[in-house]
């Protein structure tokens, strides 16, 4: 590493609020079940009345009409329609034979009944499952709110309907948990790069890393690997030199900019959505290209921001699960990209909501809805967004895919609980410098012809023991904002002086209800002194500081 540039990584000991996970793969559990063909029955026209089988049984809140009866099957002719609507669920699920029930006098029991599916031993720890029915109007399946008991061997949920069911469990990490390597970089980072930081922890939502362009050493190079399977938004604070991904054709910034131009009616909702960030999906990886210019003009502001906003999150869920569906038959890892942002981006207005408020049932029904209503739109949209996207692929070719893509859309949307992404949840309650990556430029030399100055300047910080004198320059550690409060403000800042190692940030509290400041401000010289220490639940801790006067620049 050179003098004039050190990388200094925020310490893994910081604990994140999302445990480590095992990568994607195959599910820990596979199950027996009877291939063989079987019908039971009972009469129905009694209240609780019930019929059970190989592990499943269904019993009827209230009485059927008189002479119905309840049926229990498992045979080709059943449930044939349904087996080829499971494939989504064979890389990392598993679903047993689905079963066929119905009730002679219609197939919806007068105030519902209680289905239950009971495996032979316990699901593993960390595993989930629900159970569905087929729905055969989008060919696919439909998750419903499920209980699983305490043993773990048992599926309960109260069903409204009868039809085609089946018990899907999903295995340990299966589309929650992507883990990835830190990108590499050629390092060191320019001479002219005096301190880069970042949260260096391999459980954190993104993996960074800092260099140089062999191409052009001058230029300081940031990496960015999504550490999800849900995807991000990458918010660059100036513009880049050059930006390139992992797996698309000429970058996120000709990716976009080709969709966005496109004069379909997609356009306006791809903006709408998607507009002002970089969408990075789940496992990929972003490079920039930074000048030493650019990053000067960022000042303490953090280069580079991702946000695990929802739509982000959807669009890197539904690409990561179409990638799945499709198989190696489908669009490659770039086109299905531009399908899953496409798809959001068009049904999203329906659905993102939902996703936010964790309404996961209602996040599938409404979009399964934007999908029924408008299928050959979607089919339509797509196979346009594809064509403007990769212009030397036939057009004729990727309108059969985008008909091909819609189809596997139905499958993947429907399966709402497939969204429940826990580690989104908790990410969301991260303190910012987990999605941060900040760059300091060196200190310019004076020119030579400028005498040094004739007043001795003060020490950065006189002390950082509690009840030490402070006295520092200190900018606003942004996106955090300052909070007003009756008797004056209190900012979370960064300072010069106060060792990183130690004190992440310096808590800043102010008593004067006038005092304004906003990130044009840049940095101000605070004077008071040290009153607190302060330690996140995250792990880190922060210099408390009262101020006494704070000089604006």
């Amino acid at each position: 590493m050179n003098a004039g540039a050190r990388r200094r990584a925020v310490s893994s000991a910081v604990v994140l609020a999302v445990a480590a996970a095992a990568a994607v793969g195959a599910v820990a559990y596979r199950r027996a079940v009877a291939r063989e063909s079987w019908t039971v029955s009972a009469a129905a026209d009694t209240a609780g009345a019930s019929v059970a089988h190989r592990g499943w049984s269904v019993a009827l809140s209230a009485a059927g009409p008189h002479g119905s009866r309840v049926t229990m099957a498992r045979t080709d002719a059943a449930t044939k329609p349904a087996l080829s609507a499971l494939a989504p669920f064979s890389h990392g699920a598993s679903a047993g034979l689905p079963v066929s029930i119905s009730l002679s006098a219609g197939t919806r029991p007068a105030h519902g009944a209680t289905l239950r599916r009971t495996f032979p031993d316990p699901l593993p720890e960390g595993s989930r499952a629900t159970l569905a029915y087929y729905d055969p109007a989008p060919a696919a399946w439909r998750l419903v709110p499920t209980r699983l008991s305490a043993d773990r061997r048992t599926l309960t949920a109260v069903v409204g309907h009868f039809s085609i069911w089946d018990d899907i469990v999903y295995g340990v990490g299966w589309l929650l948990d992507t883990r990835v390597s830190p990108p590499g970089c050629d390092g060191p980072p320019p001479a002219w790069v005096r301190d880069t930081t970042f949260l260096d922890d391999q459980n954190a939502p993104a993996r960074w890393c800092a260099g140089h362009d062999p191409a052009h050493p001058e230029l300081l190079v940031v990496k960015v690997a999504v550490n999800r399977s849900y995807g991000v938004g990458v918010y660059p604070a100036t513009k880049a030199t050059w930006v390139y991904a992992n797996d698309r054709d000429g970058g996120p910034d000709a990716f976009f900019t080709r969709l966005l131009a496109d004069p379909q009616s997609f356009a306006p909702a791809l903006r709408q959505m998607f507009g002002g960030r970089l969408v990075a999906l789940g496992g990929q990886e972003v490079s920039f290209g930074f000048s030493e210019s650019a990053v000067r003009a960022v000042g303490s502001r953090a280069l580079l921001t991702v946000t695990p906003d929802a739509a982000d999150a959807v669009a890197g869920l539904t690409y990561t699960m179409l990638t799945t569906a499709l198989g190696d038959g489908g669009l490659g890892r770039a086109g299905t990209a531009v399908a899953s942002v496409l798809a959001v981006a068009q049904c999203g207005s329906d659905f993102v909501d939902a996703y936010g408020r964790q309404d996961w049932s209602g996040m599938a029904g409404k979009a399964v809805k934007c999908l029924t209503s408008g299928a050959e739109d979607t089919a339509h949209l797509l196979a346009a967004g594809l064509v403007r996207a990769f212009p030397r692929t036939a057009p004729k070719t990727l309108g059969k895919l985008a008909g091909q893509v819609g189809g596997k859309l139905w499958q993947v949307w429907a399966a709402g609980e497939v969204f429940q992404v826990f580690t989104w949840v908790a990410d969301r309650r991260l303190d910012p410098s987990a999605f941060e990556f900040h760059a300091f430029g060196t200190v310019a030399a004076a020119p030579r012809s400028t005498p040094p100055p004739s007043v001795p300047t003060r020490p950065a910080v006189t002390g950082i023991a509690v009840g030490n004198v402070f006295d520092s320059h200190c900018v606003v550690a942004w996106p955090t904002a300052p909070s007003y409060t009756s008797t004056g403000v209190s900012m979370t800042m960064s300072c010069t002086g106060v060792p990183m190692s130690r004190y992440l940030f310096t808590r800043v509290i102010y008593d004067d209800t006038a005092f304004t400041i906003s990130p044009s401000t840049g940095r101000v010289h605070v004077h008071g002194r040290v009153v607190d220490v302060a330690r996140s639940g995250l792990g880190f801790s922060e210099l408390v500081v009262q101020a006494d006067h704070i000089d604006l620049p």
